[in-house]
């Protein structure tokens, strides 16, 4: 095992519990604090220096707000262009919605 494994092997046991506890009383709903959970680690996965994080908790309770605001973000576009779809009016969308709705 490297480092770099045995470091997030020991972050995420150290606090996914925490972190999908806090989300799971922000969110009032246990699966979607599971979902946010494993996004955020994801998220985090992608970090040059994840061993120069001094708060872990504070850290991840940003980066899980940013997460969770992108999906919503997400599931905006996608139930707009829903909507339109329903009502027909695909063609007074604009691109970015289309761009960002994997069909």
């Amino acid at each position: 095992m490297t480092q770099l494994t045995t470091f997030w092997s020991v972050f995420y046991h150290s606090h996914q519990g925490w972190l999908r506890g806090w989300l799971s009383k922000k969110t009032g709903f246990r699966h979607l604090a599971d979902d946010l959970t494993h996004d955020t680690f994801l998220k985090l996965l992608t970090l040059a220096e994840p061993k120069a994080i001094r708060n872990p908790r504070v850290y991840l309770m940003v980066t899980a707000n940013h997460v969770m605001i992108d999906q919503f973000r997400k599931r905006k576009l996608e139930e707009d262009a829903l909507a339109a779809l329903w009502r027909g009016q695909r063609r007074n969308l604009p691109n970015s919605v289309w761009q960002s709705v994997n069909w």
